[in-house]
């Protein structure tokens, strides 16, 4: 409320008015009245949930995450694969072999 109202409203005695005038701020003074809040919540009830839109966008985040942990896992698994054969590279003809992909891999083994 505006200062003249406000002085209106206490010389007037309305009870709601006189209350909300004495600090605007604290929880239980607030009017529904008092129009919008700047995050566009309206003044005086308790803090509005997520806005559907910001929702979509939190879902769509939580599936990019989890996309992108289950190819850290796939990567993983497959270097943990190939990791004893590694070990075993140690002459100059398997260290080829193990540098080269998967399916030449087994090209290469046949001749």
């Amino acid at each position: 409320a505006s200062k003249k109202g406000m002085l209106d409203a206490l010389r007037s005695g309305s009870k709601k008015l006189r209350k909300a005038s004495k600090n605007p701020k604290a929880r239980n003074n607030r009017k529904p009245a008092e129009g919008k809040r700047s995050n566009g919540q309206p003044a005086g009830r308790g803090a509005g949930g997520v806005g559907n839109i910001a929702q979509l966008a939190m879902a769509r985040a939580k599936a990019m995450k989890a996309k992108r942990l289950k190819k850290q896992r796939q990567q993983s698994q497959t270097k943990r694969k190939f990791e004893s054969e590694r070990k075993q590279a140690r002459t100059p003809r398997t260290r080829r072999l193990i540098n080269l992909k998967p399916i030449e891999r087994s090209k290469k083994q046949t001749i």
